[in-house]
């Protein structure tokens, strides 16, 4: 591995770098993961999915003073309850399951918006946001 590792930074201009790796077992450091691993999934319910691919979704996005709209596709979810969205300051993350897929796009918003309608249809994902003040 280490010589893969050296191989890459050469590529990118930096010869002549030794990289060793030492593999230690430590049951402290493993505890700590499964620690870590458990406090997401109970704080995210939706990583409880079995992902095996993710996916970009066809998204448009328009956008007027004050307002935006945003349209996803999703194709081959069928439920509501598979979707999840979450509202950050300057962007909202859409998170939506199908099988052992997940599509995932991340959109930047206004600032100070609050989403005021969320449809979900015919595979499609249509939510407004306006701007408060």
């Amino acid at each position: 591995m280490s010589k893969e590792m050296s191989k890459v930074f050469e590529a990118f201009g930096f010869p002549n770098v030794n990289i060793s790796i030492n593999k230690m077992q430590s049951p402290q450091r493993n505890t700590q993961i499964q620690k870590v691993k458990k406090a997401k999934t109970e704080t995210y319910p939706e990583l409880k999915h079995e992902v095996k691919e993710i996916l970009e979704p066809e998204t448009k996005v328009t956008e007027k003073p004050g307002y935006l709209k945003i349209v996803v596709k999703l194709p081959d979810v069928k439920k509501v309850s598979d979707i999840k969205i979450r509202k950050f300051s300057e962007s909202l993350e859409i998170r939506a399951y199908f099988k052992d897929k997940m599509y995932f796009k991340v959109v930047p918003i206004i600032e100070n918006s609050k989403i005021i309608e969320n449809k979900f249809a015919n595979e499609m994902l249509k939510i407004e946001l306006a701007q408060t003040r």
